[in-house]
Protein backbone atom coordinates (compact mmCIF):
# COMPACT_ATOMS: atom_id res chain seq x y z
CA UNK A 1 0.00 0.00 0.00
CA UNK A 2 0.98 3.46 -1.28
CA UNK A 3 -0.92 6.63 0.76
CA UNK A 4 -3.72 5.20 3.62
CA UNK A 5 -5.91 8.14 4.39
CA UNK A 6 -8.14 7.28 7.67
CA UNK A 7 -8.61 8.16 10.75
CA UNK A 8 -6.67 6.56 13.55
CA UNK A 9 -8.03 4.35 16.97
CA UNK A 10 -7.08 1.79 19.56
CA UNK A 11 -8.88 -1.11 20.26
CA UNK A 12 -12.51 -1.81 18.69
CA UNK A 13 -13.78 1.56 19.22
CA UNK A 14 -14.78 3.23 15.71
CA UNK A 15 -13.74 6.58 16.26
CA UNK A 16 -16.73 9.19 16.01
CA UNK A 17 -16.94 12.66 13.76
CA UNK A 18 -13.56 13.06 12.71
CA UNK A 19 -12.75 15.24 9.76
CA UNK A 20 -9.77 15.20 7.51
CA UNK A 21 -9.03 18.22 5.95
CA UNK A 22 -6.40 19.88 3.36
CA UNK A 23 -4.87 16.26 2.47
CA UNK A 24 -2.91 16.94 -0.82
CA UNK A 25 -0.63 14.26 -2.42
CA UNK A 26 1.19 15.78 -5.07
CA UNK A 27 4.09 15.11 -7.41
CA UNK A 28 4.87 11.21 -5.76
CA UNK A 29 6.20 8.43 -7.72
CA UNK A 30 4.25 5.13 -6.06
CA UNK A 31 6.09 1.96 -7.47
CA UNK A 32 5.99 -1.44 -7.26
CA UNK A 33 3.00 -1.34 -5.00
CA UNK A 34 1.20 -4.79 -4.48
CA UNK A 35 -2.46 -3.01 -3.60
CA UNK A 36 -3.67 0.30 -3.90
CA UNK A 37 -1.58 3.64 -4.47
CA UNK A 38 -3.80 5.82 -2.91
CA UNK A 39 -6.91 4.60 -0.20
CA UNK A 40 -9.07 6.17 1.05
CA UNK A 41 -10.92 3.94 3.42
CA UNK A 42 -13.64 4.20 6.60
CA UNK A 43 -12.25 2.13 9.28
CA UNK A 44 -13.48 -1.53 10.37
CA UNK A 45 -14.57 -2.67 13.54
CA UNK A 46 -15.00 -6.36 14.56
CA UNK A 47 -18.19 -4.99 16.60
CA UNK A 48 -20.39 -4.26 13.77
CA UNK A 49 -20.56 -4.68 9.85
CA UNK A 50 -21.50 -8.30 8.28
CA UNK A 51 -22.41 -10.57 9.74
CA UNK A 52 -23.34 -8.91 12.90
CA UNK A 53 -27.12 -6.90 12.67
CA UNK A 54 -25.65 -3.82 14.19
CA UNK A 55 -23.75 -1.44 11.04
CA UNK A 56 -20.68 0.79 11.76
CA UNK A 57 -21.12 4.13 12.29
CA UNK A 58 -18.23 6.51 12.69
CA UNK A 59 -19.54 9.88 10.31
CA UNK A 60 -16.25 10.64 9.52
CA UNK A 61 -15.68 13.50 6.53
CA UNK A 62 -12.66 13.96 4.01
CA UNK A 63 -13.01 18.01 3.05
CA UNK A 64 -10.60 19.12 0.53
CA UNK A 65 -8.40 16.25 -0.47
CA UNK A 66 -5.92 16.58 -3.80
CA UNK A 67 -4.48 13.97 -5.47
CA UNK A 68 -2.38 15.26 -8.16
CA UNK A 69 0.43 14.41 -10.65
CA UNK A 70 1.21 11.26 -8.99
CA UNK A 71 2.87 8.49 -11.04
CA UNK A 72 1.43 5.41 -9.15
CA UNK A 73 2.12 1.66 -10.31
CA UNK A 74 -0.01 -0.94 -8.62
CA UNK A 75 -0.93 -4.81 -8.62
CA UNK A 76 -3.76 -6.15 -6.91
CA UNK A 77 -5.43 -3.11 -5.63
CA UNK A 78 -6.31 -0.47 -7.76
CA UNK A 79 -4.43 3.09 -8.60
CA UNK A 80 -6.37 5.39 -6.58
CA UNK A 81 -9.71 4.52 -4.60
CA UNK A 82 -12.30 5.64 -1.81
CA UNK A 83 -14.52 3.95 0.11
CA UNK A 84 -17.13 4.83 2.23
CA UNK A 85 -17.92 2.11 4.73
CA UNK A 86 -19.69 3.72 7.55
CA UNK A 87 -23.09 4.87 8.38
CA UNK A 88 -22.48 9.02 7.53
CA UNK A 89 -19.27 9.05 6.37
CA UNK A 90 -18.65 11.97 3.86
CA UNK A 91 -16.02 12.83 0.75
CA UNK A 92 -16.71 16.59 0.23
CA UNK A 93 -14.30 18.81 -2.51
CA UNK A 94 -11.99 16.20 -3.75
CA UNK A 95 -9.74 16.70 -6.59
CA UNK A 96 -7.88 13.52 -8.40
CA UNK A 97 -6.12 15.25 -11.59
CA UNK A 98 -3.01 14.68 -13.76
CA UNK A 99 -2.09 11.40 -12.51
CA UNK A 100 -0.38 8.28 -14.37
CA UNK A 101 -1.87 5.20 -12.82
CA UNK A 102 -0.56 1.69 -14.49
CA UNK A 103 -2.37 -0.77 -12.12
CA UNK A 104 -3.67 -4.32 -12.44
CA UNK A 105 -5.92 -6.62 -10.63
CA UNK A 106 -9.79 -6.58 -10.02
CA UNK A 107 -10.38 -2.90 -9.10
CA UNK A 108 -10.26 0.27 -10.72
CA UNK A 109 -7.72 2.83 -11.67
CA UNK A 110 -9.76 5.59 -10.01
CA UNK A 111 -12.23 4.22 -7.96
CA UNK A 112 -15.57 6.01 -5.78
CA UNK A 113 -17.86 4.10 -3.59
CA UNK A 114 -20.17 3.72 -0.79
CA UNK A 115 -20.17 0.21 0.67
CA UNK A 116 -20.62 -2.21 3.71
CA UNK A 117 -22.31 -0.05 6.06
CA UNK A 118 -22.97 2.95 4.41
CA UNK A 119 -26.23 4.37 5.29
CA UNK A 120 -26.39 8.55 4.78
CA UNK A 121 -23.11 8.31 3.01
CA UNK A 122 -22.26 11.14 0.54
CA UNK A 123 -19.86 11.92 -1.86
CA UNK A 124 -19.65 15.43 -3.48
CA UNK A 125 -17.93 17.93 -5.53
CA UNK A 126 -15.32 15.69 -6.87
CA UNK A 127 -13.25 16.36 -10.23
CA UNK A 128 -11.74 13.57 -12.01
CA UNK A 129 -9.69 15.09 -14.80
CA UNK A 130 -6.78 14.54 -17.14
CA UNK A 131 -5.36 11.54 -15.76
CA UNK A 132 -3.88 8.11 -17.29
CA UNK A 133 -4.61 4.88 -16.38
CA UNK A 134 -3.31 1.58 -17.84
CA UNK A 135 -3.31 -1.91 -17.41
CA UNK A 136 -5.09 -4.76 -17.00
CA UNK A 137 -8.15 -3.84 -14.23
CA UNK A 138 -11.88 -4.19 -14.04
CA UNK A 139 -12.53 -0.50 -14.81
CA UNK A 140 -10.41 2.87 -15.84
CA UNK A 141 -12.84 4.70 -13.27
CA UNK A 142 -15.46 3.11 -11.23
CA UNK A 143 -18.16 5.38 -9.25
CA UNK A 144 -20.42 2.58 -7.44
CA UNK A 145 -22.95 3.78 -4.95
CA UNK A 146 -24.97 0.95 -2.60
CA UNK A 147 -22.70 -2.00 -2.99
CA UNK A 148 -22.78 -5.03 -0.56
CA UNK A 149 -25.53 -3.76 2.23
CA UNK A 150 -25.18 0.19 1.60
CA UNK A 151 -28.55 1.79 0.62
CA UNK A 152 -27.88 4.02 -2.86
CA UNK A 153 -25.88 6.99 -0.92
CA UNK A 154 -25.95 10.85 -2.37
CA UNK A 155 -22.94 11.96 -5.24
CA UNK A 156 -23.24 14.88 -6.77
CA UNK A 157 -21.47 17.46 -9.01
CA UNK A 158 -18.97 14.89 -10.43
CA UNK A 159 -16.71 16.01 -13.29
CA UNK A 160 -14.69 13.62 -15.21
CA UNK A 161 -11.98 13.81 -17.88
CA UNK A 162 -9.48 10.57 -17.84
CA UNK A 163 -7.65 9.22 -20.78
CA UNK A 164 -7.88 5.23 -20.47
CA UNK A 165 -5.95 2.36 -21.95
CA UNK A 166 -5.18 -1.32 -21.58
Amino acid sequence: MGILVQPSFVGSVLPQNVTLADNTMQGLTLDGLSQFGVLIESMYSPNCNAPNAVRCSSYTTWNDTTISGNSIEATGGGGIVASLNNVGDAIDNATITGNSIQATGDNAGIGLGTCGDSLDAQISDVEIAHNTIRGSIDAGINVVSGCERASPASFSTSRSSTTTSS
